[in-house]
């Protein structure tokens, strides 16, 4: 599996045809909705809308494939800016956007001075952040901006 998160490269493989780096990918879906108590009977349900999306990767880095510290100073990076990320996660990019919700990480070896990462497990959380679609945003804007205008009935000079 190979995950790109904005310009952020997780998952490469090995001369040996082994991939590295990830090793788990959860994808939660959700709908509102809203409970409306009756009378008499079971409540009754209705859909608000969805809910915003999310992934939780599980990964590792390694010194045998990158440099841990490097590639975890990205990650924090990416989780300091706050900002929505472009997400490819085993296909195309389907022009959804994330941000980096939590970020966690495990030490798991260091140098025999322990001054250096060598191993290091991580997880991270991405919460959907839509992007609106700006040309339909545009277009809406326009409508609204024409129908503020009133109708030509309504003009005295209009009519002539």
């Amino acid at each position: 599996m190979r995950i790109w998160l904005g310009d952020i490269e997780i998952g490469v493989g090995t001369g040996r045809g082994a991939l590295t780096g990830p090793t788990a990918l959860s994808e939660e879906y959700a709908n509102s909705y809203a409970r409306h108590d009756v009378l008499r009977g079971k409540p009754v349900l209705q859909y608000i809308g969805q809910e915003l999306d999310t992934r939780e990767f599980t990964f590792f880095f390694d010194e045998g494939f990158c440099s841990p510290e490097a590639q975890w100073a990205l990650l924090f990076a990416a989780y300091s800016a706050q900002t929505a990320l472009p997400l490819i996660a085993g296909g195309p990019f389907n022009g959804r956007h994330f941000v980096v919700e939590k970020l966690g990480r495990t030490v798991l070896k260091t140098s025999r001075s322990g001054g250096r990462v060598v191993r290091l497990d991580s997880t991270m959380s991405l919460l959907e952040a839509p992007i609106p679609d700006l040309l339909s945003a545009g277009l809406s804007s326009a409508v609204r901006t024409a129908s503020a205008l009133g109708s030509v009935a309504g003009k005295a000079l209009a009519r002539r």
